[in-house]
């Protein structure tokens, strides 16, 4: 889970900037995914699926009370367990547009 926290250090820093642009880019691709938006009351609740990316991870939206958005990832473990530390850092930093090696 992924919280925003108060930054009390470098590394507080660079997980809200990852949570933010990660927040960021699901919002922009949330705008793609043409799958239905489900909820049986959506003014409570409400919620979409993303499709599958290539490792076979995929996001789900949720939305509560028309005003909290909460966000959940799914990931195929044996597919992401092949990424090495090296590049995972390399893609995060370029990702967030930092050095973080």
């Amino acid at each position: 889970m992924f919280l925003i926290q108060n930054p009390l250090d470098q590394n507080s820093i660079n997980s809200n900037l990852f949570i933010e642009r990660s927040i960021e880019q699901i919002k922009k691709e949330q705008l793609t995914w043409k799958r239905e938006i489900k909820g049986a009351n959506p003014k409570i609740f409400k919620y979409q699926f993303g499709p599958k990316d290539g490792f076979d991870s995929r996001i789900l939206w949720m939305n509560f009370y028309e005003n909290i958005d909460v966000y959940a990832a799914f990931g195929n473990k044996d597919k992401l367990d092949k990424i090495d530390q090296k590049a995972f850092n390399f893609l995060t930093g370029l990702f967030l547009g930092i050095d973080i090696t």
